[in-house]
């Protein structure tokens, strides 16, 4: 039997975007789009697993059996981010492009974005804003 989980049982998918600071260099960033990590929702045993790329670990949280829709709910209330809901963008044979690993290389390379000038958490906010019809669930 296989226990992992799949890319086709995916549910939702939703980028957190926060105003973390813990870093100094971060301060020339945007603010309110310092950092940006994954919240993955499977509909399979309705698990939420949090991808957290930092800049000296990768943290992966998961959560059972949560209403996905309240916990979106209570982050967008009482926490500093926005949060977009999006889809996988279709999937190519490729190699993806080389790029130093970041908070938003990774976010980038799971939702299968291909674009070289992407490099900051605003920057991806908005073109996933510019290619909705690709990558916004509606």
């Amino acid at each position: 039997m296989n226990d992992y989980l799949e890319l086709s049982s995916i549910r939702d998918i939703y980028i957190i975007y926060q105003n973390n600071t813990s870093l100094w260099w971060l301060k020339f960033l945007k603010k309110g789009f310092r950092h940006c990590y994954l919240l993955v929702h499977y509909k399979k045993d309705n698990v939420l697993i949090k991808l957290d790329s930092l800049s000296n670990v990768m943290l992966v949280d998961m959560k059972k059996d949560i209403k996905i829709y309240d916990y979106i709910n209570y982050l967008s209330t009482n926490a500093d981010i926005q949060i977009q809901k999006v889809r996988v963008g279709k999937l190519e044979e490729d190699v993806m492009p080389v790029s130093l690993f970041s908070c938003v290389s990774f976010v980038k390379r799971f939702l299968g974005v291909r674009s070289y000038s992407t490099l900051t958490p605003f920057q991806l906010y908005k073109l996933i804003l510019d290619c909705k019809n690709i990558f916004l669930d509606k």
